[in-house]
């Protein structure tokens, strides 16, 4: 799964990466929690836009907002059976910008982080869904998204037993282009099979990640050699 990120690439870098015409100044995040506003992609009006939406889906039929916090993540396999984000797939995918996330590894009482990165730091986005609810006592509507995870791929599978669905502007722009067009139907299949991703490497990070007190350049530090397990 994917529970913590980051986002440290510069709005320039994100907009040239993804096509975006227009980007927002943006500060980096070194440790992005759920429920907080991330930003992410989207094509409105035929352009693709960078929006912030708050991590944690919300169906537009939800009761409350609470659901978001169990639905930070949507696994592929399933995506067309569940309810709560069949209709974002058919009408409202996105990307969820990135450079990067965490995950913990070891024993329950001894668990240290890793971040998993492309070596030259390029920001790569999440496959995303996305979903506006409308809260019942009329207050402004929230728009949320959710990440896409699938099976590992050999280095990933080192650190937990599922991964977010990268999408690499430097390698799949016809990938990209599917996802967004929710004309046509991805096809799920092809983009749940575990590949090889060159540069993406995993380093030891300092425990301070796991507070999400903690947002600065610190908890990205490696504190260990390239795809070395922390003991």
């Amino acid at each position: 799964m994917c529970g913590r990120y980051i986002v440290t690439a510069s709005a320039a870098e994100i907009a040239d990466a993804f096509g975006v015409e227009e980007a927002p100044a943006m500060r980096a995040r070194f440790n992005v929690a759920p429920t907080t506003a991330v930003p992410c992609v989207r094509v409105e009006d035929g352009k693709r836009r960078l929006v912030t939406l708050r991590w944690g889906l919300i169906p537009s039929w939800a009761k409350d907002e609470t659901i978001g916090t169990r639905l930070i993540n949507a696994r592929v396999e399933t995506l067309f059976e569940k309810n709560a984000f069949k209709s974002s797939l058919e009408k409202r995918r996105c990307l969820v910008v990135t450079t990067g996330f965490f995950e913990w590894v070891g024993p329950p009482r001894a668990r240290r982080p890793v971040l998993l990165r492309f070596e030259d730091g390029h920001p790569f986005a999440y496959a995303g869904l996305w979903a506006r609810w409308q809260p019942k006592d009329g207050g402004e509507p929230i728009e949320s998204c959710t990440i896409v995870t699938m099976p590992p791929n050999a280095l990933a599978a080192r650190v937990h037993d599922r991964m977010p669905l990268i999408l690499d502007p430097k390698l799949d722009g016809a990938r990209i282009d599917e996802w967004l067009d929710v004309s046509r139907r991805p096809d799920l299949a092809a983009l749940q099979v575990p590949r090889d991703l060159p540069g993406f490497r995993f380093y030891a990070v300092d425990k301070r990640v796991g507070s999400v007190r903690n947002d600065d350049e610190a908890c990205v530090a490696p504190v260990g050699p390239a795809d070395t397990l922390p003991t």
